[in-house]
């Protein structure tokens, strides 16, 4: 703030295109509101899209993805989103960033909230839009039921010696399925549910899971490719 005064320009980006708003979840709660706000009053852009950044390295937060990706491509939204940092995330959503946003790799912060299980995070984003869970998918056709599920085994064996991870996307689950999620077909142009997704693709947790969460009716869903097989089969 004290460079502001002394007339630094916020408009100027650094290497990689990295503004001063990307390094917001790195400061404390209590003064991120003001740091946005007078880092925008003075002409930082909320939704400049960076081209690489390291949550460890440059913003010094810890994140489960920072143990097998040295760069991040996002904007501040995303950086937020990845660090879990639900203040920041608020406070950048305030003032006008865009959770559809797409980073290089056609990723959104709405869909990396879902991707990471953020519950709380994924539910200020829904509230803040009039998204249609049920119809919504990403440049990739993923729904976020997809997101949620189609996590990278890597980031599954870190997170999951915590104790949190299946915790973590039961609240996703569950949010989703309260917000009016379709199970049946969670990918556009690929008419596959839920649970074949999970019985290919997932821990067997996560099969359990959905069949806990009542959706047994997916059990004899034909699945598209040959038309005959079933996630008992």
């Amino acid at each position: 703030l004290a460079l502001l005064n002394h007339g630094a320009d916020p408009r100027i980006l650094g290497p990689r295109g990295v503004g001063p708003l990307h390094f917001l979840p790195a400061f404390r709660k209590v003064y991120q509101e003001e740091v946005a706000q007078r880092l925008i009053e003075h002409g930082a852009g909320v939704n400049v899209l960076c081209a690489g950044l390291s949550l460890h390295d440059d913003l010094l937060i810890h994140s489960p993805l920072s143990a097998f990706t040295s760069e991040i491509s996002g904007t501040a939204l995303h950086l937020a989103v990845l660090a879990d940092s639900l203040p920041a995330v608020q406070v950048l959503t305030k003032f006008g960033a865009d959770p559809f946003f797409e980073n290089r790799d056609f990723v959104s912060p709405l869909g990396l909230a879902a991707s990471l299980n953020s519950r709380e995070i994924l539910e200020h984003l829904l509230d803040l839009t009039s998204l249609d869970v049920a119809t919504w998918t990403d440049h990739h056709g993923n729904s976020l039921v997809l997101n949620a599920l189609n996590v990278t085994w890597t980031l599954q064996r870190i997170t999951t010696h915590t104790g949190n991870y299946f915790s973590k996307m039961r609240a996703t689950l569950i949010l989703l399925q309260a917000r009016g999620a379709k199970w049946d077909n969670i990918c556009r142009g690929w008419d596959v549910s839920a649970l074949h997704f999970a019985v290919s693709n997932c821990p067997t947790n996560t099969v359990l899971l959905l069949l806990e969460m009542g959706l047994t009716n997916l059990v004899n869903k034909q699945c598209p490719p040959d038309g005959a097989r079933t996630p008992l089969m």
